[in-house]
């Protein structure tokens, strides 16, 4: 067995321009796989994420966090949009972007399922 691997996926260094996500359709709700291990992170603002099934640890950010706490209370992905708009008064199409971004990576990673899609092209 490999060591396990310290590879960070927050959303402010999800850079990968192609995900493997399909982009055509909308997600609109993830779900946290059960085998996927978080917790916070001691004096730090954000959270530690150990996925069993490949041996990797990931790191959160703040907005990371903030979105990963939505998720885990099943709140649909437009919801976390709108939250994130008004928190941090922030224009909903570039939050909406963000947040589609970095949930396609975690469900690359295997950290997110989807549990719901719609099929439609993705503005």
């Amino acid at each position: 067995m490999s060591p396990p691997s310290n590879q960070a996926v927050p959303p402010d260094t999800c850079t990968d321009p192609a995900p493997r996500a399909s982009a055509s359709r909308v997600i609109e709700e993830v779900v946290i796989p059960p085998e996927v291990v978080w917790h916070d992170v001691a004096g730090a603002d954000c959270l530690a994420l150990f996925d069993p099934r490949n041996q990797r640890y990931s790191e959160l950010n703040a907005v990371g966090v903030e979105i990963w706490r939505q998720i885990s209370r099943n709140q649909p992905l437009p919801e976390i949009v709108a939250h994130l708009a008004q928190a941090f008064a922030a224009d909903e199409v570039l939050i909406k972007a963000e947040v589609d971004r970095f949930v396609r990576r975690l469900l690359d990673a295997g950290l997110l399922i989807e549990a719901r899609a719609s099929p439609a092209e993705f503005p």
